[in-house]
């Protein structure tokens, strides 16, 4: 799109889009109007086609290519023409100048042809009304109505923009009347005192008098200085609105204008091609005047007519400013802050980003894929349009050209954001990235990175046993090693340093292999491994802060929280809100239950006690949840505030640890 970069002078445009649909309509009248003289053919035909004769040479006149030094028929403001509700008298008042340009439009030229032959072979045409009004005039009835609508819907949105400047203008010339208003008092004001001084000379009763001027004087200065920083708001606020609108706003406008221009003349050459066929099946008398027409028609090119039309009209684009760096610091500037800490966030950074672009290489490669085929249908059916009806075709052509280029987009910014990180940082070859996956921690852990202790929700690299906080991982560095941390041994040794009590065979020591198929088929608490202890850790120095912290399982009732699929013969499956049976006590993490499906053991972590109500509960916030007496409820956890974390069917929230039988 072009016509809202090139052309500085709008007006030009709109009388073109009106040219060319008024052109549009002239020729649907045209066909309706022939449709009802065939029934009359032989004395109305010759003053048909001299009338649209006529007409073709006026609207060639006027929508001819002119050179810069050419008079410019297309000027409203000289001839008043191409407004269709102004038609009748543009066409009595236009004086066409006589030395026009020789480079007429393609459709212009066609249209001429088509007239010129049905004056030759008028004598031929006396049975096609019907199929004539059927095939060509409805529709381009309905393609006017779709393209006058969408042209007023543009230059309405142009006119609205244009009044919001307005708006500023009328703001501006009224804070320039109230400025200039103060300032005419001022200047009273000062007359005022200059006339106490003179009296004040005579009587020295006047100094009170004077005073009072003074203080008015000042008063009106203050009014006069805030009224004229108001004037020059206006101005700024007035001047910014007006280069947005000419600069961004309109040129859109103008560009849609364009397309709806092209669209214009491309429903023209299709409806030629329907109505010259029509013509060519009636008769084979006039099959060879139809043969120069068609050619003429067939030689329709909106792409090339809007090639000569820039070519006579084009100005120098300005190119686009890249947008420049604004510091928030006196001596900053614009280049990377580079530091240890700050160049592994990139380089991690960096290598996110590279993962990301192949998705959206891939997604890229589907929607260019699916574009690529539509086009090429498109242009089977381009070519054989009576074939089909290519509407919704060219719909879903434009819908799958946008979708490829939105997908484009997060290519070119991650493209872009690699180049510059590598252009910074250089190219880590030693990389090895982390293989995290998201654990959930039981006991408190200490976090690899930051060495602060982990609960809960955390990450553990699959390949090498590396712990961290989420918030950590965009700060670890990318140097895996590959190598297991032997969790599951030292779990052993400290269970057996302790006691001889006996786990089961889900909670021994794994082989790295089997232990790498745990990670990666089982999901987010589904498997024992996931929870990290400080056994695992710190098997020695820790053991009395691990005893504290590890929970209690002090109900026989208990219910599955999450659900389990087990990992050996001795485990047992679970899922959510079922309920189970305590068999013996917890051993290193692991307890045995009884279920609906049999006896076995789960992680302790899976499943929680179920506590009766004593008290009925309103909840007063978000987080708190109804309770009434003799309900049972699942105990998820407690805080040290006296609140019980609980679940009750398929709702959770907090709850008064007094209300609960404990």
């Amino acid at each position: 799109m072009t016509y809202g970069e090139v052309f500085q002078d709008k007006d030009i445009i709109k009388n073109y889009v009106n040219s060319s649909i008024s052109f549009l309509s002239d020729f649907r009248e045209y066909l309706k109007e022939r449709a009802q003289l065939e029934k009359n053919y032989a004395k109305d035909s010759s003053s048909l086609i001299q009338k649209y004769v006529q007409k073709c040479d006026k609207k060639r006149a006027q929508s001819e290519c002119n050179s810069p030094n050419t008079p410019n028929p297309l000027n409203t403001a000289e001839s008043g023409t191409l407004n269709p509700e102004n038609e009748e008298s543009a066409d009595s008042e236009i004086n066409l100048p006589s030395n026009l340009g020789n480079e007429y439009y393609s459709y212009i030229t066609a249209w001429k042809s088509i007239l010129n032959q049905m004056e030759a072979i008028s004598k031929y045409r006396l049975r096609f009304s019907e199929n004539l009004t059927e095939i060509v005039i409805e529709k381009i009835k309905t393609q006017i109505g779709i393209k006058e609508d969408d042209k007023k819907r543009n230059l309405q949105y142009h006119k609205n923009f244009n009044d919001e400047v307005e708006k500023l203008v009328n703001e501006k010339n009224n804070a320039k009347k109230k400025y200039y208003e103060s300032c005419d008092n001022m200047v009273n004001h000062k007359k005022k005192l200059n006339k106490q001084d003179s009296q004040a000379n005579l009587e020295k009763s006047n100094d009170k008098g004077i005073k009072k001027i003074e203080k008015l004087i000042d008063t009106t200065q203050i009014e006069m200085d805030n009224k004229k920083n108001l004037y020059i708001l206006s101005l700024c606020s007035l001047n910014t609105l007006k280069k947005k609108v000419a600069n961004e706003y309109v040129p859109e406008i103008y560009n849609n204008l364009q397309s709806n221009q092209e669209g214009v003349i491309g429903a023209f050459q299709a409806y030629c091609k329907d109505y010259v066929k029509l013509e060519q099946d009636l008769s084979d008398n006039i099959k060879t005047s139809f043969d120069i027409a068609l050619n003429d028609v067939n030689a329709i090119d909106p792409v090339n007519d809007n090639v000569i039309f820039e070519t006579k009209n084009k100005k120098e684009i300005i190119p686009i400013e890249d947008e420049k760096y604004v510091s928030a610091l006196n001596n900053d500037n614009d280049e990377f802050a580079i530091t240890n800490k700050s160049s592994i966030y990139l380089s991690n950074l960096n290598d996110n980003l590279k993962e990301q672009l192949i998705a959206f290489q891939e997604k890229y490669n589907t929607a260019k894929s699916d574009y690529e085929q539509i086009q090429t249908a498109y242009q089977g059916y381009l070519n054989n349009p009576s074939a089909t009806d290519t509407k919704d075709m060219k719909e879903k052509q434009s819908e799958l050209w946008y979708n490829m280029h939105m997908a484009e987009i997060p290519i070119v910014i991650n493209e872009s954001k690699i180049e510059t990180i590598t252009k910074v940082i250089g190219e880590d070859n030693q990389v090895n990235s982390h293989n995290f996956k998201s654990v959930i921690i039981i006991n408190p852990t200490v976090c690899d990175l930051c060495q602060e202790k982990v609960r809960g929700k955390a990450l553990q690299c699959k390949s090498c046993s590396f712990v961290c906080h989420s918030k950590c991982e965009a700060e670890v560095p990318q140097r895996c090693t590959g190598t297991k941390m032997d969790r599951k041994a030292l779990r052993v040794r400290t269970a057996t340093s302790e006691s001889n009590v006996s786990m089961p065979s889900s909670a021994r020591v794994l082989s790295d292999t089997s232990e790498d198929n745990l990670y990666s088929s089982t999901p987010i608490l589904s498997s024992s491994v996931d929870a990290i202890t400080d056994e695992e850790r710190y098997p020695i120095n820790n053991m009395d802060e691990i005893k504290e912290e590890k929970p209690k399982i002090d109900s026989p009732m208990m219910c599955a929280i999450f659900e389990y699929q087990p990992q050996n013969g001795d485990e047992i499956s679970l899922t959510v809100n079922e309920n189970v049976e305590i068999i013996e006590p917890e051993v290193d993490g692991w307890v045995k239950v009884k279920t609906s499906n049999g006896e076995g053991f789960v992680p302790s972590s899976y499943i929680a006690p179920i506590k009766k109500v004593i008290y009925s509960f309103e909840p007063e916030k978000d987080d708190e949840i109804a309770i009434t007496e003799g309900d049972s409820v699942v105990i998820l956890g407690q805080d040290d505030s006296g609140w019980l974390k609980i679940k009750k069917g398929s709702l959770e929230g907090i709850v008064p640890e007094s209300y609960i039988d404990m």
